[in-house]
């Protein structure tokens, strides 16, 4: 199942491309869109800049300017990422400011093509 995440919404599933449609729709339907401005957008611009260091959730939205008081949690927004396919866990842990440890991600190829990076939207 391919996931796709719209705006600030949670992951929602959508069916493939059809076989007799061109490979350019089956990538298509790959790609996950979300809305720039929005925390997913912010925190993944984050994770792509990273590139292939990675990042913790918290590293990320520092990096990222979010306010982690409010009441739109960033961290939730992390998790929604990883649901989606656009980032994945590297197995890497790093201690956290309070010195808990915490998972490190990466962008996939998923998560590059969803902010519009060609470079890897080429076979």
């Amino acid at each position: 199942m391919i996931t796709v995440v719209v705006s600030q919404q949670l992951p929602l599933p959508v069916s493939p491309a059809r076989r007799s449609d061109p490979a350019t729709s089956s990538d298509g339907a790959r790609v996950a869109s979300i809305r720039a401005g929005s925390q997913q957008y912010a925190l993944l611009e984050a994770w792509y800049h990273a590139d292939h260091e990675g990042l913790t959730d918290e590293q990320a939205t520092h990096l990222s300017g979010l306010d982690v008081s409010g009441a739109r949690s960033p961290w939730k927004r992390c998790g929604e990422l990883r649901a989606a396919g656009l980032l994945s866990l590297t197995g890497e842990t790093r201690k956290s400011t309070a010195g808990s440890k915490q998972r490190v991600s990466r962008i996939t190829i998923h998560g590059r093509l969803a902010l519009g990076d060609k470079q890897w939207g080429r076979a």
